[in-house]
C-alpha cells in the first residue's frame, strides 16, 4: 500500500495528543494551541487493524498475507501502544467442526494481525505488543471460517437480555485486553507517566 506508515493528519492528532498538545479542531490542520502540558500526556491503546478473514482463502501462507496488509491508520502513530493479535488457540473440540483445523500453530501470529512489515525505512516497527486474538479455521478445500468459537474468545454480550456472553476475536479483542491490562498498572501505580505504563 503506498503511503503505509507515513503520518496522517489522524495519526499526528494521536500523537499530539499523547504528548500533552492541544489543537484547534475548528482548522484545516493542526494548529497548535501552546506549549504541550507537563500533566496533559495521554496514553492511546490502539488496534492494530485486522487482515480479512477471506484474504486467507487466497492460496498464500497466513504470514505472508499479514505482513502484507500493513497496520492501519491511525495505529502507525510513534506515541501510541499499537495492539497486534497472536494467538494459543489452536484446538477445535467442536465436533460441528469436525474436518477444520486452526489456520495458525500456537504461539504465532493471528491470521487477524496486521504488521509494520510494508512500512519504508525509518518508520516505527508497529504492533508494539501482541495478546491474544483468536484464529480461523481452515478445511482441505481452503475455505476459512471466522466463526468457531474454540477458537475465540468469550467476552460478556452488549444484549444481556438475549444472551450473557458472545464471543470475539481479532486486534480489537487483544486491545481490550491491553487496555485492561494498562489500567490496572496505572491504578497500581498512579504515579506513573503513561509513557511508563
Amino acid at each position: 500500500e503506498s503511503g503505509a506508515g507515513l503520518p496522517t493528519t489522524w495519526s499526528t492528532a494521536i500523537d499530539a495528543l499523547a504528548a500533552g498538545r492541544s489543537f484547534d479542531t475548528g482548522t484545516q490542520g493542526l494548529e497548535y494551541l501552546g506549549p504541550a502540558e507537563a500533566g496533559a500526556h495521554r496514553l492511546f491503546v490502539l488496534s492494530a487493524g485486522n487482515v480479512p478473514p477471506e484474504d486467507h482463502e487466497r492460496g498464500a501462507g497466513y504470514l505472508e498475507v499479514c505482513d502484507l496488509h500493513p497496520v492501519e491508520d491511525p495505529a502507525q502513530a510513534w506515541n501510541a501502544l499499537t495492539v497486534g493479535a497472536m494467538t494459543e488457540l489452536d484446538q477445535i473440540a467442536d465436533r460441528e467442526w469436525q474436518g477444520w483445523n486452526a489456520l495458525t500453530p500456537h504461539g504465532d501470529l493471528s491470521p487477524y494481525g496486521s504488521t509494520s512489515t510494508e512500512f519504508g525505512r525509518g518508520w516505527p516497527i508497529k504492533p508494539d505488543v501482541v495478546f491474544e486474538g483468536g484464529n480461523l479455521a481452515a478445511d482441505a478445500a481452503g475455505n476459512v471460517d471466522s466463526g468457531v468459537p474454540d477458537l475465540n474468545l468469550l467476552s460478556t454480550s452488549h444484549e444481556i437480555q438475549r444472551r450473557m456472553f458472545v464471543t470475539t476475536n481479532a486486534t480489537s479483542a487483544a486491545c481490550a485486553q491491553v487496555a485492561r491490562m494498562a489500567a490496572q498498572i496505572h491504578a497500581e501505580y498512579p504515579s506513573f507517566w503513561p509513557e511508563t505504563v
